[in-house]
């Protein structure tokens, strides 16, 4: 068999490609300023949100802003429909494990296997891919808050 001819992109320098790819995706389109202008406005209420009230993980939130769709203010709004359903619902399924497993360590190792077995199941049955991708990520983070780091100086006295 004769191997297919390289394609002309595939002979230029990385960095031709690279630069073409930057021109393509800063190319100026209708509507620009505003995607640019909701943007930086919806980073920038979220990290003030997060340093006043010192939430953890914060840097974690920004990725929140982010993922919103730009399309257009209809699609942006209903992506932050999504990512607050998700949130609320699994910040329910959080809490409520943690209310019954965090006095007892044994509940507590039953409660993150349970609520990885959870994630990961909404995961790979919700056909809506944003809302449950949305959902596992909060649960991700939210198990490690309920087990904060201590010294083993303090677990001792």
């Amino acid at each position: 068999m004769i191997a297919a001819a390289p394609r002309a992109q595939e002979l230029r320098p990385p960095f031709a490609r690279f630069w073409e790819f930057l021109k393509e995706e800063l190319a100026p389109f209708p509507g620009r300023g505003g995607v640019v202008a909701r943007m930086v406005i919806a980073s920038t209420l979220m990290m003030i949100i997060t340093m006043v009230f010192r939430l953890p993980y914060g840097a974690y939130s920004a990725f929140y802003v982010f993922q919103l769709s730009r399309e257009n203010q209809r699609k942006s709004i209903q992506s932050a429909q999504t990512i607050v359903a998700a949130f609320v619902v699994s910040a329910g399924v959080a809490l409520i494990g943690a209310m019954l497993a965090l006095g007892d360590p044994g509940l507590r190792v039953l409660w993150v296997i349970a609520t990885l077995f959870i994630m990961f199941y909404v995961v790979s049955t919700l056909t809506s891919y944003s809302a449950s991708l949305r959902f596992g990520y909060l649960l991700a983070l939210v198990i490690p808050v309920f087990d904060p780091p201590f010294r083993p100086r303090r677990r001792l006295n």
